[in-house]
């Protein structure tokens, strides 16, 4: 079993048991300071069969981060800066990041569970990323297109009535993005009828 003596649970618990089977990576982590409390490494207490995989590393239970990812610590500071924040603050907080190393977007979930050990729940969210990334990407080819057209776009939600102006929508009619709220009867009023 992955686990060391001093880390999450001990094998007899059956919480250890539904860790082991989380799709989700979990780890828990002992923040290595120095003398001066500044963050140096942290050491893998413990750690799901589900992390080990999203990492590809092996066992991770007794390491240390910089021993198994040297690059990150190096190269990718914030994640550092915000286990330290995080233990610090005593408070949960969530990290998203790339990471250059194995070219993947994470979504890490910390909890203190008391000061220097850390508990993170770790999801891949690389193929969400990219969609969003995607999607931007397409909006911010159509709001080109859209105004070198100088044309306005009008969208309009039937089921609730909201209305969404492009600036140049709002300067067709004659005023500044914001000037008026656009709605499905502001725009009737100030279409010709026969439109």
């Amino acid at each position: 079993m992955n686990t060391v003596d001093r880390g999450l649970g001990a094998p007899e618990l059956p919480a250890l048991t539904l860790l082991q089977q989380l799709g989700e990576g979990v780890c828990h982590l002992r923040l290595l300071r120095d003398g001066q409390g500044q963050l140096q490494d942290w050491e893998y207490l413990y750690a799901n069969p589900a992390l080990e995989a999203l990492f590809e590393c092996g066992h991770l239970a007794g390491k240390r981060s910089s021993a198994v990812f040297p690059k990150l610590h190096k190269e990718q500071t914030e994640l550092a800066e915000f286990l330290d924040a995080t233990d610090r603050s005593g408070r949960p907080a969530v990290f998203e990041g790339h990471t250059l190393s194995m070219g993947r977007w994470l979504r890490l979930s910390a909890t203190v569970l008391q000061p220097g050990h850390l508990v993170i729940v770790t999801q891949e969210i690389t193929d969400r990323v990219r969609h969003h990334q995607a999607l931007r990407e397409r909006e911010k080819r159509l709001m080109q297109a859209v105004a070198s057209a100088q044309a306005g776009a009008y969208d309009l939600n039937l089921t609730t009535g909201e209305a969404l102006w492009s600036a140049a929508c709002f300067a067709l009619f004659g005023f500044q993005p914001g000037e008026i709220v656009p709605t499905a009867d502001s725009w009737k009023l100030r279409t010709h009828p026969e439109d």
